[in-house]
């Protein structure tokens, strides 16, 4: 196994080793293929944050939706109640009838 550091530091270094063992030289090759293994990586780790930064729109967008509904909820709870109670105010007599928004 080689250290593909090392053959980038140094690739001569690598291409004399290898003719030192009868072997043609492969460095320019090697580093041919490590560059487009780190472009793929680098693009890999891009499409990666995308979709991570997408993934954490989404569970914002979802929390304020419900947050949303929970406040709307929480309107329309205060306005039957001031509707009841304004109802109320008006008879003096008996608690307010149900309350509905048409």
């Amino acid at each position: 196994m080689h250290d593909i550091k090392a053959i980038r530091d140094d690739p001569d270094a690598f291409d004399q080793a290898l003719a030192r063992r009868g072997l043609p030289p492969e460095s320019k090759r090697l580093l041919a293929l490590d560059e487009r293994r780190r472009a793929a990586i680098a693009k890999a780790e891009q499409a990666q944050a995308r979709r991570n930064a997408a993934s954490k729109e989404i569970g914002v967008a979802k929390k304020n939706k419900d947050e949303e509904k929970t406040a709307s909820s929480a309107f329309d709870s205060n306005d039957r109640f001031d509707a009841a109670k304004s109802n109320d105010d008006d008879q003096n007599t008996a608690p307010p009838q149900s309350v509905s928004r048409g």
